[in-house]
């Protein structure tokens, strides 16, 4: 549980270097909205809270770190770009295939930090625990992190590191935002940055207290008000779903600058869980088992959303084949008759497609699907089928008009192709031309959302499906 003076004392920290980094002249300018300056600047702060200016200041000697902790059982050593340089993965790589993890934060100081790194990696090794492990190159409350997929492996560590008294008097104050047990910081965030998503929800809640009452608002910024500030934008992002387009241009900043896909359930479930347990690991009574409750129900929920999404996605490829194959007596009834029947025939070998179904879950996980929530297969089905056929239109459509304007434009197919190249990497709209109308008529529709289930859905790249509407199109 985060302490409440040091909660007020880091947000007064922030607050005071922001102040001092953008002058008063500035600071309105700055804060009137979320920013990636902004946010860089807040993340520094979190992840080096508790740290002394004089840590701060030294490098880690990479070289002669990277020879010591690389010994011949653990062959699975890796250089990675700043601010993590090594990373160690236990050699049965199944952390390392894992997208839900728990995570620990073991904040060392300088002096201790390569013996305590190597005296947690050969515990690791020599237990056959299963890890995927980095460190910084630099001292932070983060410069070494742990990341673990069995609860008990988890517990079998704590109590190592409990008995070792030389690993307890060398951290240094930890994450000031996670469950804190014996000094260490834990957390689980899936495939995006808890520390991150800390940050990102900081910035907000001070661009909001700048808004509503200027210069004031930031002189009484709190933790109590900044713990009600994301209770409430959790509440209408992820109960009432009101808040899902802010939502998805509000973390843009930890996501590289690239706005939230909130329709992966992946992603949507990883912004979910890190938001509830940046809230709830605060209360009083918040002990390891409701740590551990919450990172085993971020599991089951990640596995059941992975079934269902990739039932719904194994669905629409069938219907995609059955509408390529362009054979009037193969069709939507076919795949209705496999699905009650179990029987393999029905479906055709165009594309390997029975071979891919018969050898899959496809059926028993649509069944299951199906009984779960009292779903009418036909009606699906039928659901399903429009929405292939309306999203191969619609993408069709959108394209083809782009690619008329923009050819025109630069008088070049490669420059067209180029920038819509760039839109589809970045999902940003000013890769679009404004001429007659697209980058608007891109932003209404939502062409990077649907464009990206679309090339999920077929597994074409962006060239393929203009080569496509080119072929339909013979003025190309």
């Amino acid at each position: 549980m985060l302490n409440h003076n040091d909660g007020d004392v880091i947000l007064g920290e922030i607050v005071e270097v922001i102040n001092r980094l953008y002058k008063k002249t500035k600071l309105t300018m700055f804060l009137s909205k979320p920013s990636t300056g902004l946010y860089n600047t807040i993340y520094h702060m979190v992840v080096n809270y508790g740290v002394s200016k004089e840590e701060r200041k030294l490098s880690l000697n990479k070289d002669n770190f990277f020879k010591r902790l690389t010994n011949k059982k653990r062959k699975n050593v890796f250089t990675l770009t700043e601010p993590f340089y090594c990373r160690f993965v236990s050699n049965d790589f199944k952390a390392n295939s894992k997208t839900s993890h728990i995570k620990m934060y073991l904040p060392f100081n300088y002096e201790y930090i390569e013996t305590g790194v190597n005296t947690i990696l050969d515990f690791l090794d020599d237990n056959k625990i299963t890890y995927d492990a980095k460190i910084a190159s630099k001292i932070r409350n983060d410069d070494f992190i742990i990341r673990l997929i069995n609860k008990e492996d988890l517990s079998l560590l704590m109590e190592f590191i409990k008995k070792n008294k030389n690993i307890s008097k060398n951290l240094i104050t930890p994450n000031a935002f996670c469950y804190v047990l014996d000094g260490i910081a834990l957390a689980s965030d899936g495939a995006i940055t808890y520390n991150g998503v800390v940050a990102n929800y900081i910035m907000l809640y001070l661009v909001e207290s700048y808004k509503r009452n200027g210069l004031v608002g930031l002189d009484k910024v709190n933790i109590k008000d900044f713990y009600h500030f994301v209770i409430d934008y959790y509440a209408k992002t992820f109960v009432s779903h009101e808040n899902l387009d802010k939502f998805s241009n509000d973390f843009i900043y930890v996501n590289d600058n690239k706005k939230i896909n909130y329709k992966n359930s992946s992603t949507y479930n990883d912004y979910m869980f890190v938001s509830k347990l940046i809230v709830e690991s605060q209360a009083k009574d918040y002990n390891i088992n409701r740590f551990l409750s919450h990172y085993e129900m971020m599991v089951s929920t990640k596995n059941k959303k992975y079934n269902e999404d990739k039932v719904k996605k194994m669905l629409q490829s069938m219907i995609a084949t059955m509408l390529r194959k362009k054979d009037s007596s193969y069709n939507l009834s076919n795949i209705e008759n496999y699905i009650n029947s179990g029987n393999c025939e029905y479906l055709t070998r165009f594309e390997n497609c029975r071979n891919d179904i018969c050898n899959s879950n496809f059926r028993k996980d649509f069944l299951d699907m199906v009984s779960k929530y009292n779903i009418n297969i036909h009606e699906y089905l039928e659901k399903a089928y429009q929405s292939v056929i309306k999203l191969d239109t619609s993408i069709s459509d959108i394209l083809k008009d782009y690619m008329e304007v923009a050819i025109s434009k630069y008088d070049s197919f490669e420059d067209a192709l180029s920038y819509l190249h760039d839109y589809v990497d970045s999902h940003d709209e000013a890769y679009i031309t404004r001429e007659s109308n697209l980058r608007n008529r891109f932003i209404a529709l939502k062409v990077s959302t649907y464009l990206d289930e679309y090339m999920d859905l077929t597994g074409k790249k962006i060239e393929d499906i203009i080569s496509s509407i080119m072929d339909k199109d013979k003025r190309w």
